[in-house]
């Protein structure tokens, strides 16, 4: 086709990259992907193939850095990458190679981006089987998960979590704040200040 001089369009390379995922040519793959980016054919369907294909290929890294790169735009979309996502997700959990803790906190910001309720309890499951919150040297990783259960809807279970942090900074604060007066509970967002500044934060 390119011998042609065809121009090819987003649905053509999506078929494409998706066959590079099946039999995991990740190098092909990679060359496909820098021609999209060059050609400037990069719609989000396409974004979602490449997140699973790197995903399909081992470079967990790569597919999450992607896939969060382009999230603003699977969100105006509604959740076109969810699918691909998870896929991500359940082979990193399969894998020998553990996620660290910033990765899974990257994963919980891009489901809660896209509300993926779902998922971001999935995920949080697994953070708990495998203590990653106590091993962890910050709460950035609780406060995610504080921020995807009050963006779903949930407020009862961002609370809870919230309560479970040993070590709150000002971000988990602030998060839990802005989550009572986003679901309109405005008491309790100044309660909750309130004993923040008691606490000294």
């Amino acid at each position: 086709m390119r011998a042609e001089e065809v121009c090819p369009s987003c649905e053509t390379l999506t078929s494409v990259v998706a066959a590079f995922a099946e039999h995991r040519f990740l190098l092909q793959g990679k060359k496909l992907h820098s021609f999209a980016v060059r050609s400037g054919l990069m719609d989000t369907v396409l974004v979602a193939s490449f997140v699973d294909f790197y995903a399909k290929c081992g470079e967990l890294m790569s597919s999450v850095q992607l896939f969060e790169q382009f999230k603003g735009e699977a969100a105006t979309y509604g959740q076109p990458c969810s699918g691909p996502l998870s896929t991500m997700f359940e082979r990193m959990m399969n894998s020998f190679c553990f996620p660290s803790a910033d990765v899974l906190r990257r994963i919980v910001i891009c489901y809660t981006e896209i509300g993926a309720f779902k998922f971001g309890k999935a995920a949080h499951g697994y953070i708990i089987r495998n203590n990653y919150a106590a091993e962890s040297k910050s709460c950035a990783l609780e406060t995610s998960i504080v921020r995807l259960y009050a963006k779903c809807g949930y407020i009862l279970l961002a609370k809870r979590c919230f309560t479970k942090i040993l070590h709150k900074d000002i971000v988990t604060w602030s998060s839990m704040i802005e989550a009572f007066t986003i679901h309109g509970l405005g008491k309790e967002a100044l309660t909750l200040f309130n004993q923040m500044l008691e606490e000294g934060i």
